[in-house]
């Protein structure tokens, strides 16, 4: 990621707990630690405790945290951004992405990207070789279609299928009788697989490519 000088945006969401914020907090202060290079933007969609608490209304689940050799319980880290309101609550207190359902969540998520919407701009290399591209197959597309029109391929293939009509209407006749069966020894198949082998092989016959049964 680093070796393209485009800028790049990283969204970040987290549980509405202390390391959750740090997570937040440590992405900026490496994105900041940075010397040079490709810029890149976090932003923090949440989820953070005031929104938690006062505009989800999830419920909370108690902290359990780890006592150190004395005894004594450690101190919950909480990011800077945190208001000291919370940075005491999130000693005692959690709310954690999976309190929502799936669809409160992903409601919640929608939200949190419609104010960041936008189109995505390739680098110009991209953009050009994207319509030399283009350019190359539509003028393909139209050479192939001139070339055909000259060369009155429709009455060719309709000479082609008048002269198959008798084999179709037998072959035919003979696979819808055979199909049930071929299709048991092969179950993994497609029935119109088997019609299109057939079509093929008529085909070769017809022209003199293909093996006479």
């Amino acid at each position: 990621l680093g070796e393209s000088d485009e800028p790049l945006t990283i969204f970040c969401i987290h549980d509405a707990d202390g390391p959750g914020t740090m997570i937040y907090q440590s992405l900026l202060e490496g994105v900041t630690a940075r010397n040079g290079g490709r810029p890149v933007q976090i932003i923090n969609l949440g989820l953070d405790p005031q929104e938690a608490i006062e505009v989800l209304k999830l419920q909370p689940e108690p902290v359990n945290r780890k006592k150190s050799a004395q005894g004594k319980s450690g101190k919950v880290p909480v990011a800077d951004y945190i208001p000291e309101k919370w940075r005491t609550w999130l000693q005692t207190k959690r709310v954690e992405l999976n309190a929502m359902d799936t669809p409160t969540f992903l409601t919640w998520l929608d939200g949190k990207f419609a104010e960041h919407t936008g189109k995505v701009v390739p680098p110009a290399t991209i953009v050009q070789e994207r319509l030399r591209q283009e350019l190359q197959e539509c003028v393909r597309i139209q050479e192939t279609n001139r070339i055909l029109a000259q060369a009155n391929v429709d009455q060719i293939v309709t000479r082609r299928l008048r002269t198959l009509a008798g084999v179709a209407q037998t072959q035919s006749d003979r696979l819808v009788e055979t199909l049930p069966r071929k299709l048991q020894l092969q179950p993994e198949l497609p029935w119109w697989t088997l019609v299109q082998t057939l079509a093929r092989e008529l085909t070769e016959q017809s022209s003199g490519t293909g093996v006479q049964a």
